[in-house]
């Protein structure tokens, strides 16, 4: 929808551009593919637990768009942190 959304850094999360990771807040990675994307959310501990912490979840304002992303894996790296 249009409500706001703040992440656990506290900075308004930008669909397609905010992303939920075990990396400290502010970090732009690069994803093979799609862009940047900045680390402005956390993912549950449980999720880092059973899956390891290479894991980033972009945030997307609706959940159709988050469905037709889907579940990828690209290669990432820092570009600062």
């Amino acid at each position: 929808g249009n409500e706001i959304v703040y992440g656990a850094s506290g900075e308004v999360l930008v669909s397609g551009i905010s992303c939920a990771s075990p990396l400290p807040f502010g970090t732009n990675v690069e994803l093979s593919g799609y862009g940047t994307v900045t680390v402005e959310d956390r993912i549950a501990d449980w999720v880092v637990e059973k899956y390891g912490e290479n894991l980033i979840d972009i945030y997307f304002s609706d959940h159709e768009a988050s469905r037709q992303w889907g579940l990828q894996t690209l290669e990432g790296e820092v570009i600062n942190g």
